[in-house]
């Protein structure tokens, strides 16, 4: 139940604080006094877009604070919990407070119960504390009327299951679509992917084989530059000179020469640059040996070669040698499709029947469960026409759709029809019924509802729009009626309505400060009451006979 609402710096309101009771509460005024900013700050709290034509000129923000009593509310307090906020001031007496504010930057903030929460989230809360009613409402658009019936019917949670009983069928629709698609796609081209395939098998591509070549080609160009010195070496060291054995026979000659010792020192030394020469020749010829060992003639050939064909199939297809695996794969994949199509389009073909017949039988338990909704609707809302002066016919029509429009909202759509006047045949509620019919089929329709509602504060702006005397009359008492089971909060311009509201509040535009404001006063009393009606009843000049009116209207329902 909403409590109170505080408004600072919206449009015309400089600040005001209106507190609310439960039962029936109307708010009056004259045309342009400020009525519809109460609702206008209702709807920012809610999460409606923040426009910064609402902020008063010259002030920084606007700012609007409502708080709630969700005692009543266990499925709000579920919704709550589930986003980790608190549900108030103790278990006994939980109490919602939602504030949020604008500045003129365009920046927005909000909190619930002092905690921060995004604009999406209060939207979400909102709907579980109030709905607010326009003259004319969700009746003209016939995309409301199935969500109207199906919450009728209490069938929320059937249309759940239906939508992800739908969402699976598609998802296995457009899987069987899309390879149909890509196979005929490749049936096209099977010649020419069975070429392209057999060309890449034969070279079977390697991931950054380029790159391994080019390293192999580096490393055999070195080598074969590392054996021909090593050759070339060993022909002069041996081949051609033999220092090796021109070293031994000089040092014959100086050994024998080397009577006395004299060439000691250089014998010596020739022994270790003989020692170090055969060692040097070991080596190579052991290198030499090895660099023969490792010889492939054909192998830097075979590398360039394939650097080649590597390199002129990517030029070929368009891509870099990185990507003729993958092209490979692709191919590959391509051809198996072919080759498995009939197998894989029956295997698809079976599941998108066996997702679209596991729709299709809950869907048609919900067509039979809103056609019983359809008859008790109809049943309630002509009911409650008779008290609104409107002896008319209602029906709901449920029309079954061909299966290429089957959705996941069911198999049918559903329009709300009427007759106003007999003998005539029934035509669509927004054509047929006038304003001043669309609201009291509207007000008929939320009366029906309001049973299976969750929400417990029902907003009516200006409903009455278009009627007066006994209609006005019937419809004020209506709202009474209902006001015994939610709150119900009414912005009127008449006098028959508001006399039979529990609590009465006045709204009114004045100067003040060189400045327009918009001022809410309650009317406690019923004198005070009576002055409020004799002025709508005659308007600024009141007259004894508007007075005496007024004064009829509240004793006959306040005596």
């Amino acid at each position: 139940m909403l409590q109170s609402i505080t408004v600072s710096n919206i449009a015309v309101v400089s600040h005001l604080e209106v507190d609310f009771c439960e039962g029936f509460t109307t708010f009056t005024g004259e045309t342009g006094a400020g009525k519809s900013l109460l609702l206008d700050a209702l709807n920012l709290a809610l999460g409606a877009r923040g426009q910064l034509s609402l902020i008063r000129q010259g002030a920084p923000e606007a700012s609007v604070s409502v708080v709630f009593d969700i005692t009543n509310a266990p499925a709000l307090q579920d919704h709550l919990q589930s986003l980790g906020l608190s549900l108030g001031f103790s278990v006994d007496d939980p109490t919602l407070i939602i504030r949020r504010s604008l500045t003129k930057e365009g920046r927005t903030k909000c909190f619930v119960n002092d905690t921060p929460i995004s604009v999406n989230g209060l939207k979400e809360i909102g709907e579980y504390l109030i709905e607010i009613h326009g003259q004319f409402d969700r009746l003209l658009s016939q995309s409301h009327h199935r969500m109207v019936l199906d919450e009728f019917g209490m069938l929320e949670d059937l249309l759940k299951e239906i939508k992800e009983a739908h969402a699976s069928w598609k998802e296995s629709l457009k899987i069987l679509e899309s390879t149909q698609e890509e196979i005929k796609k490749t049936e096209e081209n099977r010649e020419y992917s069975a070429f392209c395939l057999d060309e890449l098998q034969k070279i079977n591509p390697l991931l950054n084989e380029e790159e391994l070549l080019l390293e192999k080609r580096s490393f055999l160009m070195n080598h074969e530059k590392l054996k021909n010195g090593i050759q070339g070496a060993l022909q002069e060291l041996v081949e051609k000179s033999n220092v090796e054995q021109a070293f031994n026979t000089a040092y014959r000659l100086i050994q024998n020469a080397n009577a006395d010792g004299i060439l000691d020192s250089v014998l010596e030394n020739m022994d270790r640059t003989l020692s170090s020469v055969q060692e040097t020749i070991e080596v190579l010829e052991k290198k030499y040996r090895e660099c023969r060992g490792g010889d492939d003639e054909t192998s830097l050939e075979s590398v360039e070669q394939r650097l080649y064909a590597l390199r002129s199939l990517a030029k070929k297809h368009r891509c870099t040698t990185n990507d003729l695996p993958s092209l490979l794969e692709k191919f590959r994949h391509d051809m198996t499709t072919l080759n498995n199509a009939g197998t894989t389009l029956e295997t698809l073909k079976q599941e998108e029947r066996k997702r679209r017949e596991a729709y299709a039988g809950e869907a048609k338990i919900l067509s039979l469960k809103r056609k019983e909704a359809a008859e008790h609707l109809k049943q309630c809302v002509e009911k409650e026409l008779l008290p609104l002066k409107l002896p008319a016919k209602f029906f709901v029509n449920i029309t079954p759709l061909a299966q290429d429009h089957w959705s996941e909202s069911g198999l049918e759509t559903v329009e709300f029809f009427v007759t106003t006047n007999p003998g005539e045949a029934p035509g669509p509620l927004g054509k047929i019924a006038s304003g001043g019919e669309l609201s009291r089929f509207m007000l008929a329709l939320k009366v029906a509802l309001n049973q299976k509602s969750h929400v417990h504060t029902v907003i009516f702006d200006e409903i009455d729009t278009g009627l007066g005397g006994a209609v006005a009359d019937a419809m004020g008492k209506r709202l009474k009626e209902l006001s015994k089971t939610s709150q119900v909060i009414a912005i009127t311009h008449s006098p028959q309505m508001a006399a039979y509201a529990d609590h009465h509040y006045r709204v009114a535009k004045d100067l003040h400060e060189g400045r327009m404001q918009t001022t809410i006063q309650k009317l406690p009393s019923l004198d005070q009451r009576e002055e409020e009606l004799a002025r709508m009843l005659s308007g600024s000049t009141i007259t004894p006979e508007a007075k005496a009116a007024a004064a009829v209207l509240l004793k006959g329902i306040h005596p």
